[in-house]
């Protein structure tokens, strides 16, 4: 969830979370500094996200609520203002439409079909602060575990285990098996199923194994950088490989500095580029036209500024200096990745973690329930 303090006055929600007491006591503290809650958006047709927008929405009766278009529910399709809203309803979301917000605020929707439902999103960006709000588009997943899951670490060291030797209960507490815990953790978010892990009922009361150490290297491969979740490039953006470049290509027309996501770490210092290179798998479709490469081959205002900074910090800059910076500067070091990874070529994930979703994605294609691939025009 987002929270933004709007410059006439007023909070504008961004995909609120569960209003659990300490949610609300917090957004309590925004109301006496900036004002009531006056929107609040629902910028997504995904359930994880949909499920707590009525109840956030019923603790703020005054606030105008807001939703993406094309609102389904499975296997019952049943109007969003019974997910809780009712007898409220949500206004829809549309990139051309007349909100309260549209001083502050540009919009842009991908509207993809996914078989037996649609993939809604729209995507934000907050000109006062050149910020980018999105739910599910992309993420950062950081190498630490995040602060909310160092309050209990109970999970994270239940996950540290390798084996049933590793403790009946949970695996030993410390920093270096919380982190550990962690990793595992982002495994099984973003691949379901990694490879490393076998099912073993004997090895009850953890059932699973990690046969070996090689998703070490696997995790490192996918962190610190700007990604979009394997689901959705094997599952959902391959439905419509030129609506989502073309939707990608509208976000990256805005010169935003840094990009909010729904999932993991936040906030993330990215640029177009950033985001440009994240997206970059989708050019690999066969499906993509050759209109669609062309409007993506064109660098915009952003991409030239910022490579025009690039080449003068190159030709300028002391390698001795600029050691000792990236040493004593986080921020630098993790801007220096970012340009190594816009040169890197490849996928951001490893084909061993992607069989599964492939394989998924192969079964759903066929039964009709995931819809067909589309095919070169």
């Amino acid at each position: 969830m987002t929270v933004v303090a709007m410059e006439e006055g007023g909070l504008f929600i961004h995909s609120p979370i569960a209003p659990t007491e300490e949610c609300l006591r917090l957004v309590r503290e925004l109301e006496e500094m900036h004002g009531r809650v006056k929107y609040i958006v629902l910028p997504t047709t995904a359930v994880e996200h949909k499920i707590t927008f009525g109840p956030f929405a019923k603790r703020f009766p005054d606030a105008e609520i807001f939703a993406a278009r094309r609102q389904w529910s499975f296997p019952l399709n049943l109007p969003l203002s019974f997910l809780g809203l009712f007898p409220r309803k949500a206004t829809p979301l549309t990139e051309d439409g007349d909100y309260p917000w549209k001083s502050e605020f540009e919009m842009a929707e991908l509207n993809l079909t996914v078989g037996i439902g649609p993939f809604v999103e729209t995507a934000f960006f907050h000109k006062p602060t050149r910020t980018l709000l999105v739910t599910d588009t992309c993420f950062m997943i950081p190498e630490t575990p995040p602060e909310v899951c160092e309050v209990d670490p109970t999970p994270l060291l239940k996950r540290a285990r390798d084996d049933k030797n590793d403790g009946l209960v949970m695996a030993k507490d410390t920093q270096e098996n919380r982190i550990k815990g962690w990793w595992k953790t982002i495994l099984f978010s973003i691949f379901f199923q990694p490879s490393s892990v076998e099912f073993d009922i004997t090895e009850y009361p953890t059932a699973l194994v990690w046969r070996d150490d090689k998703w070490i290297e696997k995790v490192k491969q996918v962190q610190n950088k700007l990604l979009v979740a394997p689901i959705l490039q094997v599952l959902v953006f391959s439905r419509d490989p030129n609506g989502t470049l073309e939707y990608m290509r509208k976000l990256c027309s805005w010169n935003f500095q840094r990009i909010i996501p729904a999932h993991f770490t936040a906030p993330v210092e990215a640029t177009p580029r950033d985001l440009k290179r994240a997206a970059a798998f989708l050019l690999e479709d066969e499906a993509v036209s050759e209109e669609t490469r062309r409007k993506w081959a064109v660098p915009g205002w952003s991409d030239l500024l910022e490579m025009s900074a690039e080449t003068f910090e190159k030709l300028t800059a002391d390698p001795k200096k600029v050691r000792a910076r990236e040493a004593a500067d986080p921020a630098a070091r993790m801007r220096r990745r970012r340009q190594q990874q816009r040169q890197s070529k490849g996928s951001d994930y490893p084909d061993s973690e992607l069989e599964l979703l492939r394989n998924l994605t192969a079964f759903l294609t066929a039964t009709g329930i995931a819809g067909s691939k589309p095919t070169k025009e």
